[in-house]
């Protein structure tokens, strides 16, 4: 800062630097003190109140407590309910990712359908199926089988000429249902085809209702079960998961505190953004207007200044007219209303983003707004040097 002070003193003041001046306590706040001023100085000097430190103070604690809240509520109902899926759906081959032989996939995908089809009604928590159209009939498992072409034999047949051989995939899908849970192979079938097969992927759905300390809440929980054979030599690569979106037919409720959460969230954030964004457009004022003054200095007398032309002032000393802190601020905040707008969908059942895109948009979101909170210490002496270090690094 003090090559830049120092240029500013001058320019303002006539020469005799910041030393030499007595700033007036006087409104409106003059564009010096604007800029180097900490945000507390202004206040007891001015009685201009820090707003935006006070607003970034109570984004921190309004992520703390919904984190501390979605913790306590949803995490741990997600994280156990995970665990009881894999075990449930699928077989202990699978979950050790120990599937060598073309039987064992057929087990397991086996395995998956008579879950599906006996789990509500012997499960100790409440699941029920998503019925077709209101009707009484399941909704089956979809089963997709991406294989290569029945044309690609040659590619199998070593007295084949397979120099221009070419490899084509086809993804057909079936139905599996409790009476058909093979879908379109038998054992003789599979265990003839397997080397074809890419990948096959399961689909399905149940319904269940978690009931916490803030109410119930109904989930959708959707299934996806891949088995990829290519992705490495003769072992199968297991994918399970789970993701749960909350249903907006329940007829149940949203929890209050989550809502009231979000809006409080998006307004704070809002207007954190708007100080932050004329804090940045004022800068651009003062930057445009040190720049006219400093072309405005008669040529006698530019030999005293350090530089003697704007132009050869170093890039910079220039961009200490701008504030790095106030675009790290301004990102954070567009990913807290982000964050908030989907969480806030998301409760009311009308907007749905897989669960750990909006937990990672809010541990951005929450990063940027603790790591802004640190730039009011580099007005401590004490604090000084470590934040020149973040600046710089």
């Amino acid at each position: 800062m003090g090559v830049f002070s120092s240029l500013y003193d001058r320019i303002r003041y006539g020469g005799g630097g910041r030393g030499g001046h007595h700033v007036p306590k006087r409104r409106p706040i003059t564009m010096r003190d604007r800029l180097l001023m900490s945000p507390f100085a202004k206040w007891n000097v001015y009685g201009k109140f820090p707003w935006k430190c006070l607003l970034h103070v109570l984004i921190v604690v309004l992520l703390v407590v919904q984190s501390l809240i979605v913790n306590n509520v949803v995490t741990g109902y997600m994280n156990t309910s995970q665990d009881t899926f894999k075990a449930v759906f699928l077989p202990d081959a699978a979950i050790e990712n120990k599937m060598y032989y073309a039987k064992d996939v057929l087990e397991a995908v086996n395995n998956t359908v008579a879950q599906y089809y006996s789990f509500p009604e012997q499960a100790i928590d409440f699941y029920e199926y998503i019925y077709i159209d209101g009707g009484t009939e399941i909704t089956p498992i979809t089963l997709t089988i991406v294989s290569l072409c029945d044309d690609d034999d040659v590619l199998f047949d070593p007295n084949a000429d397979r120099k221009n051989v070419k490899v084509h995939t086809q993804t057909k899908t079936y139905i599996q249902t409790e009476h058909s849970p093979l879908g379109p192979f038998n054992e003789s079938v599979w265990q003839d085809q397997a080397f074809r097969v890419q990948r096959i992927q399961q689909q399905f759905v149940l319904r269940n209702i978690n009931v916490n300390s803030f109410g119930p809440v109904q989930y959708i929980w959707s299934f996806s079960n891949i088995y990829d054979f290519w992705k490495s030599g003769g072992q199968v690569g297991i994918d399970f998961k789970a993701d749960a979106r909350v249903d907006s037919s329940s007829g149940l409720p949203p929890i209050v505190i989550f809502p009231i959460l979000n809006c409080a969230l998006i307004l704070t954030a809002l207007l954190s953004l708007i100080l932050s964004s004329k804090h940045l457009f004022k800068n651009r004022q003062l930057y445009y207007e040190v720049k006219k003054r400093f072309e405005c200095i008669p040529g006698k007398s530019m030999a005293q200044y350090p530089f003697q032309s704007w132009e050869a002032i170093p890039m910079r000393v220039k961009l200490k007219f701008f504030s790095y802190w106030n675009v790290f601020n301004i990102i954070g905040n567009i990913c807290v209303i982000i964050a908030a707008c989907l969480d806030l969908g998301e409760n009311f059942g009308t907007l749905y983003i897989a669960s750990y895109a909006r937990q990672v948009l809010l541990g951005v979101a929450g990063a940027f707004s603790c790591f802004y909170l640190i730039r009011y210490l580099q007005y401590s002496q004490k604090c000084y040097m470590l934040i020149q270090v973040i600046e710089k690094s």
